[in-house]
């Protein structure tokens, strides 16, 4: 065996610990992922967004205005007319900002 090629294979012996231990973190990392990318669209599906002050449930979907002028019925994440996407809204018991999660939005 050439010189260069016994290092080459010792390199990659003492590497693929290595590989073994970023696979087992990615295998065991995975449900969590999918757990937190999961979470936001089961809210955006769902008909309201929580108060964390008065744990009010606000309504995503209703009557609207926009920063542009519009008024438009729908939900409250994106404007119809300019697009606009909200980041936040008022909750309707103590009119504490409810913060949307910016994953909702399209």
């Amino acid at each position: 065996m050439k010189p260069g090629a016994l290092l080459r294979l010792a390199i990659r012996l003492l590497t693929l610990p290595l590989y073994a231990a970023f696979g087992a973190w990615t295998l065991i990392r995975l449900p969590f992922v999918i757990a937190g990318r999961i979470k936001p669209f089961t809210v955006s599906l769902g008909e309201s967004v929580r108060c964390e002050s008065c744990h009010a449930l606000n309504p995503i979907h209703g009557r609207w205005k926009c920063h542009c002028g519009a008024t438009y019925h729908g939900t409250c994440l994106e404007c119809e007319l300019c697009h606009a996407r909200a980041s936040w809204i008022s909750c309707r018991r103590c009119g504490v900002s409810v913060v949307l999660d910016r994953r909702l939005l399209p």
